[in-house]
């Protein structure tokens, strides 16, 4: 893979992040300029193993899943643009793929990104590297931030996040329409800015999209469980799908968010109690006291 890339000719050094999903930097350059590329490489005929074909039954690339979000969200995040490759020995060819949130596929548990087969690691596509290298500006641009933001444009471990404590960033926009079917972020994101009609339209207008009015199938994606949860609590102020939501969720970051709002609504109808699991007598005790405190500090009996 070093060897294609120094042909260019590029200057290509190892990483001591390939833990982390950095297997190679690159130093590319035209007449005009000079830019960093990083490459995680992945070789091997498992690789090749879950292919996308078009109607005819010709291949238009591979899909490369990881159970963990974590890489991808390295990947997106990072300070230089990342493209994954997928190596394949026998033939001697690479193909790669510009990794940005837009690209990346949530699968409910981990994420997935399609591999074109049409784009190689050879001289006919140096200028496609080239251009992901330069493409990236100096820094960011947060005018306007209601018309293009969206999911696609936030990694995906901080997409449910953002959903929740900043959904205009996530959200789409109200003038962008119902064209196009949203994600359970998005959804999530509408609900937090109030807009209960806007993910109705969604969900008429497209199959794909759950009506948060019906019961989520059993076995279906988290995310979209916790939507009609939140649905449920904002209509009838019931915690039950809320619990439910904390209890099944699949990571960290999912249970971190359905837990804060679990508690919160917990909190808006005064069952505090229920958001105490206390494991002894003495947690229990220290609960009860640290209550009394702050029922103390604002002047509760």
């Amino acid at each position: 893979m070093s060897l294609k890339l120094s042909k260019f000719p590029w200057h290509v050094v190892p990483s001591n992040n390939r833990d982390e999903g950095t297997d190679l930097y690159v130093t590319t350059s035209d007449a005009n300029r000079h830019g960093v590329l990083g490459v995680q490489v992945k070789t091997g005929p498992s690789y090749f193993r879950r292919p996308k074909l078009d109607g005819e039954g010709v291949i238009l690339g591979w899909w490369y899943y990881e159970s963990s979000r974590r890489h991808f969200d390295y990947w997106t995040s990072h300070s230089a643009p990342h493209i994954l490759v997928l190596y394949d020995e026998e033939a001697d060819t690479a193909y790669w793929v510009h990794v940005t949130p837009d690209k990346v596929v949530s699968t409910g548990k981990g994420c997935k990104i399609l591999v074109p087969a049409e784009r190689k690691v050879d001289g006919d596509h140096r200028n496609d590297l080239l251009a992901v290298t330069h493409g990236r500006g100096s820094s960011p641009t947060l005018e306007g931030t209601a018309f293009w933001a969206g999911a696609r444009n936030i990694a995906p471990e901080e997409q449910l996040r953002c959903a929740l404590i900043a959904p205009r960033l996530v959200a789409p926009h109200r003038n962008a329409g119902n064209q196009k079917p949203i994600t359970a972020v998005e959804a999530v994101a509408l609900l937090a800015q109030g807009r209960f009609r806007a993910l109705v339209a969604f969900a008429e207008e497209h199959p794909d999209v759950p009506d948060p009015r019906e019961e989520p199938p059993e076995g279906g994606d988290w995310a979209w469980s916790f939507t009609a949860a939140i649905w449920d609590w904002a209509t009838t102020d019931s915690v039950d799908r809320l619990r439910a939501s904390f209890a099944s969720a699949p990571g960290g970051r999912e249970k971190a968010a359905s837990g804060i709002f679990f508690a919160c609504a917990l909190q808006r109808v005064q069952s505090h109690g229920e958001g105490v699991e206390p494991q002894t007598r003495h947690s229990e005790a220290w609960a009860i006291i640290e209550g009394m405190v702050a029922g103390a500090e604002i002047g509760a009996s």
